[in-house]
C-alpha cells in the first residue's frame, strides 16, 4: 500500500544524500556523477544555495525562491484556478515531444510514471483537483489514480508513480508558474516545496523516468501545461484573426508547402487507415491529391486515392504530433480551420490548435507545429486525373479482372463493347489520348472510338471524347462528356460478357475502371488492314508460297495469304511471316522510296525488320532502311500496290491490326509444337534408343520429332532417322534452309543435322530436343526421364546437341509448295 508519510515535518529539510548514477543534468552543468553530493543550507531562510560539484571540481550555484522554502502554498497570481481543468503535460527539454506518461497506459497502482513521446492516448491526460489550499491532486484521466512519490520519499531521487488518491502530501502538488502565457511552469511538492518534479538525469527518451528532485531551474524540471479544452478556442481565435479563405468545396487540390515544393501525400500511396502522411516530390498522382468539402464552419480533408480523412493522431496536442489519414468519423481531430495568408494557405486542427507543417524529413510522418512555425503556409494546386497517352487494358473495378472489349473482335463501327475475361486480344487494347477537351479512347483492333449510342457503349468511327472523373477512394471514371453520364456495367454484372452502358454518376465500382499500360504489339497471327477506309487486307498475290511474290491490298477473305505471324527480333524491330507460305515480308532489293515489298524466305537482313510507331489506334510500320510501309498512290482499290516510301503521315502508311487465327496448314505446325513441349514436359518420357517408338513412353532424338509431326497431321513418308528426315519433308511441302542467322528460327522450324541429331523449335529463341538418358548415352537407361534433361526444353543454339563442335546443316521449315 502507498506509506506516504504524512508528517511533514519531520521531513522539512534534506539531509546530505548520496547521489544516485545519474541525476537531472542543470542549466550550465553537466551531468552529475554517483560520487557528487548536493549540500543545502537547513538554517538559513534567505535564498538558499545549492552548490553541484563535478569531476573536474567546477562548481555551478543555482539560486532558489525563498517560496521554496516555505511549506505555505500561495495561489500562483497568473490567471484562474486550474480545478478542473485537464493539460497534457509536455517536459521543455530542448524541443522534446516526450509528456508525463502512466506505463504501458496501466490503471493500477503502483504503475509507473515517465516521460513518454505524445500520442494522444489518455495515460497522457492529466486532470487537476483542487485541494482548497492552494495545492491540486493531479489525477490520471485513463486510470484516475493520482500522481503520487512513491512510499512518501521526500529526498532526491524519490519515484513518482499513480496511487489512488488519499490526499496525502505525497499526492498534493502546487503550480509554480514560469511563464503563464506559454504555459510554463515548475511542479512541486506543497508539502516540500523544495521538491520539484524532475525528468531523470535530464533525459528525453521515452522510458525517461519520473521523480522528485531538489528544486534547481533545469530543463528536466521545466512543464508545459497543454489545455486539452482550450486548444479548441485557439484554433478558432487564430481563424478569426485571420483571413478566412473563400469556397473550395468539393474541390481537388495538392497541398504544396511554400519551403521546398513537395507536396502532401500519403506514405507509399498506401489506402490503409492508419497510414502516415508525407511531403514528397511532386508525382500529380491520387496519393497526392486531397478533397475539401464544408462541414459546418471547418473544412474536412480526404486523400483523393484513399478517401481517408486527415487527422492529427489520437488528437495528441503537443506540437510534433503526426498526422495521418483515419476513416472518416464526427471527431475534431478531423476538422480543420483553413485561412489565407498573402495568396497562401494554413490549416489549424479544430481539436488541438495546431497547424499542420512540414518540419523535418526525420519524422516517419508529417508533423504538426504551432501557429507561425516554419513551414506553416501551403499553396493549393486544383488538381484534376489523367492518363498519359498509350495503350492500356481498361479494367473494371467489380473485380474478377473483367476488361473493356469489342464483342466478337468485330471491327466494325456500331459493334458492342462489353465487359469480357483478359485475353490479350487487340479487341480489349485501347489507344487513349488526350484531345485538349477530354479523352479519345480508340480500339486497336478496330481503329474505332468509344463512344455513346443511346446510353448503350459502342465503337463508332465519329470523333468522341471521355472526361475523367475520380471516384473518391474508388478510382478514375469515365464521363461521357454529351451526357454527363458514367460509363458503367449494368447491374454491377461481375460476369464475362456484361453489358456497358453509361448511367447517372453514383460512385459505385460499377463506374470505376483502372487503367494498366499493356504492350501494343504482342508476338501473334494478325491480319493487317489498310485504315485508308475499305478495310482491305495486307495480302500475298494468288497466295504464293514462291520467292518474290507481291504484296497487295485485298478485300478481307480470311485466308492464311492475309494472316501474318508478327514476332519481335530484337531492338524494338519485328519481323512478319505469312501464314499461307510460312515467309517473310521484305523490302526487294532492300531499296529506298519506291521499292517493291514482297516475300522472301527469311534471312535477318534490314529488308526484313521492321519497327511501329502508333497514333490514335493505328500503326505506322518503318522498315529498317527508315521507309514507311505505303499503298502506292493512296489507292484503297482491291491490287493496289504495297511499296516503301518517305514518311508523310497519311492513311496510305497507317495500318489496323486484329487478332487472326489460321487454317489447318498452320494450326498443324502449332499443334507440331505443342506436342514437342508436351513429351519435354513430363517425365514419364526419357530417351532410350533400345524403345525409340514410345513402346516405355521413351524416344530418341529423331523418333521423338516424327512422332509430334505424325501426331500433328503431318504426313512424314518412310523417315525413320536424321538420315532420312530431310529428304521425305522436303518432298512433302518442307523447305532446306542454309546459312543460319540466329535470329532467323520460326516456332516450327526443325534443326538438323543429318548425320548425328534433330530438334524442333518451340519458339524464336528456344528448342526440344531428345539429348540421351541418364548416363549420357543411347541405350541402357531407365524408363521415363531420370534427370529432367533426357527430353527437354533448351536454348537456341547454332551448335548441334551433344557434338557442340559441329554446326546444325540446315532449317527444315514448312511452306507448302512454290
Amino acid at each position: 500500500m502507498n506509506t506516504s508519510v504524512a508528517d511533514a515535518s519531520e521531513q522539512a529539510t534534506l539531509e546530505t544524500v548520496a547521489q544516485p548514477a545519474q541525476t537531472p543534468a542543470t542549466d550550465g552543468a553537466t551531468t552529475q556523477k554517483s560520487t557528487n553530493a548536493i549540500e543545502i543550507d537547513q538554517t538559513s531562510t534567505a535564498a538558499a544555495s545549492t552548490q553541484v560539484t563535478t569531476d573536474s571540481s567546477q562548481q555551478t550555484t543555482i539560486t532558489q525562491d525563498d517560496s521554496s522554502k516555505s511549506h505555505g502554498v500561495t495561489e500562483p497570481s497568473e490567471g484562474e484556478s486550474l480545478d478542473g481543468k485537464s493539460y497534457v503535460i509536455q517536459n521543455d527539454n530542448n524541443g522534446t515531444r516526450g509528456v508525463m506518461d502512466v506505463s504501458c497506459g496501466s490503471k493500477s497502482n503502483e504503475a509507473n510514471v515517465q516521460l513518454y513521446e505524445s500520442n494522444g492516448t489518455a495515460a497522457q491526460r492529466w486532470r487537476f483537483r483542487s485541494n482548497g489550499d492552494g495545492s491540486y491532486a493531479i489525477l490520471n484521466q485513463g486510470s484516475g489514480k493520482a500522481l503520487d512519490v512513491a512510499y512518501g520519499s521526500y529526498k532526491n531521487g524519490g519515484n513518482v508513480w499513480q496511487y489512488d488518491a488519499n490526499g496525502s502530501d505525497a499526492q498534493r502538488w502546487i503550480v509554480k508558474w514560469i511563464d503563464h502565457s506559454k504555459g510554463l511552469a515548475n511542479i512541486l511538492l506543497a508539502a516540500h516545496p523544495e521538491l520539484a518534479l524532475d525528468a531523470y538525469a535530464g533525459s528525453t527518451a521515452n522510458g525517461t523516468n519520473l521523480q522528485v528532485w531538489a528544486a534547481n531551474g533545469s530543463a528536466a524540471q521545466i512543464w508545459r501545461l497543454r489545455d486539452i479544452i482550450e486548444a479548441e478556442v485557439d484554433a478558432i481565435q487564430c481563424a478569426a484573426r485571420l483571413d478566412v479563405v473563400e469556397s473550395l468545396d468539393g474541390s481537388d487540390f495538392k497541398i504544396v508547402s511554400k519551403a521546398d515544393g513537395k507536396s502532401l501525400a500519403v506514405s507509399g500511396g498506401s489506402k490503409s487507415v492508419g497510414a502516415g502522411l508525407v511531403f514528397e516530390s511532386g508525382s500529380g498522382s491520387a496519393s497526392q491529391a486531397y478533397r475539401l468539402t464544408r462541414e459546418g464552419g471547418y473544412w474536412r480533408i480526404r486523400n483523393v486515392r484513399s478517401g481517408l480523412s486527415v487527422a492529427v493522431v489520437n488528437g495528441d496536442i503537443v506540437p510534433g504530433a503526426a498526422i495521418r489519414q483515419e476513416a472518416s468519423t464526427a471527431d475534431d481531430s478531423q476538422l480543420w480551420t483553413l485561412y489565407r495568408s498573402n495568396g497562401s494557405y494554413g490549416f489549424v486542427n479544430k481539436k488541438t490548435g495546431l497547424v499542420f507543417s512540414n518540419v523535418s524529413d526525420l519524422f516517419s510522418g508529417i508533423t504538426m507545429g504551432s501557429a507561425g512555425e516554419k513551414d506553416e503556409l501551403f499553396s493549393l494546386e486544383s488538381w484534376a486525373p489523367s492518363v498519359e497517352e498509350g495503350t492500356y487494358r481498361i479494367t473494371s473495378q467489380l473485380g474478377n479482372g473483367q476488361n473493356l472489349d469489342v464483342s466478337g473482335g468485330s471491327t466494325h463501327d456500331g459493334a458492342n463493347v462489353q465487359d469480357y475475361a483478359w485475353n490479350g486480344s487487340m479487341a480489349q487494347k485501347w489507344y487513349v489520348r488526350n484531345t485538349g477537351n477530354g479523352y479519345a479512347i480508340t480500339n486497336l483492333g478496330s481503329g474505332l472510338r468509344l463512344s455513346v449510342s443511346g446510353n448503350n457503349v459502342v465503337q463508332q468511327g465519329h470523333d468522341h471524347v471521355w472526361g475523367l472523373a475520380y471516384v473518391l477512394g474508388h478510382g478514375l471514371s469515365l464521363v461521357d462528356q454529351g451526357s454527363g453520364k458514367a460509363l458503367d456495367v449494368y447491374g454491377a454484372n461481375r460476369s464475362s460478357g456484361a453489358n456497358v452502358q453509361v448511367y447517372a454518376p453514383n460512385g459505385t465500382d460499377a463506374q470505376v475502371w483502372n487503367f494498366a499500360a499493356v504492350s501494343p504489339l504482342d508476338d501473334g497471327w494478325y491480319t493487317i488492314r489498310t485504315a485508308m477506309g475499305s478495310g482491305r487486307a495486307l495480302d500475298v498475290a494468288g497466295a504464293s508460297a514462291c520467292d518474290g511474290a507481291n504484296v497487295r491490298l485485298w478485300d478481307s477473305n480470311g485466308f492464311d495469304a492475309q494472316r501474318w505471324y508478327i514476332f519481335g527480333v530484337g531492338n524494338g524491330y519485328y519481323a512478319f511471316v505469312n501464314g499461307a507460305s510460312n515467309k517473310v515480308l521484305d523490302v526487294q532489293g532492300g531499296g529506298g522510296s519506291g521499292a517493291n515489298v514482297q516475300q522472301y524466305t527469311g534471312n535477318g537482313t534490314n529488308a526484313q525488320r521492321w519497327r511501329f510507331t502508333l497514333k490514335d489506334g493505328a500503326f505506322t510500320f518503318v522498315n529498317a532502311n527508315g521507309k514507311v510501309l505505303d499503298v502506292y498512290g493512296g489507292s484503297d482499290a482491291n491490287g493496289a500496290n504495297v511499296q516503301i516510301w518517305d514518311s508523310n503521315g497519311t492513311s496510305a502508311q497507317r495500318w489496323l491490326l486484329s487478332n487472326a487465327s489460321v487454317s489447318n496448314k498452320m494450326s498443324r505446325l502449332v499443334r507440331f509444337e505443342n506436342n514437342m513441349l508436351a513429351v519435354a514436359n513430363n517425365n514419364r518420357h526419357g530417351y532410350d534408343q533400345a524403345y525409340r517408338w514410345g513402346e516405355r513412353g521413351d524416344y530418341d532424338c529423331s523418333s521423338l520429332v516424327i512422332s509430334c509431326l505424325r501426331w500433328a497431321g503431318f504426313s512424314t513418308g518412310g523417315a525413320t532417322t536424321t538420315f532420312d528426315l530431310r529428304r521425305n519433308l522436303q518432298a512433302r511441302g518442307w523447305q532446306w534452309i542454309t546459312n543460319i542467322n540466329p535470329w532467323e528460327a520460326q516456332p516450327g522450324d526443325i534443326m538438323l543435322s543429318e548425320l548425328h541429331h534433330v530438334a524442333a523449335m518451340v519458339t524464336h529463341s528456344s528448342m526440344v530436343e531428345a539429348r540421351g538418358n541418364e548416363f549420357n548415352g543411347a541405350v541402357g537407361g531407365r524408363p521415363g526421364d531420370q534427370t529432367g534433361w533426357e527430353i527437354c526444353v533448351s536454348p537456341w543454339r547454332r551448335q548441334r546437341g551433344l557434338h557442340t563442335s559441329q554446326s546444325w546443316d540446315g532449317i527444315l521449315r514448312f511452306t507448302g509448295w512454290c
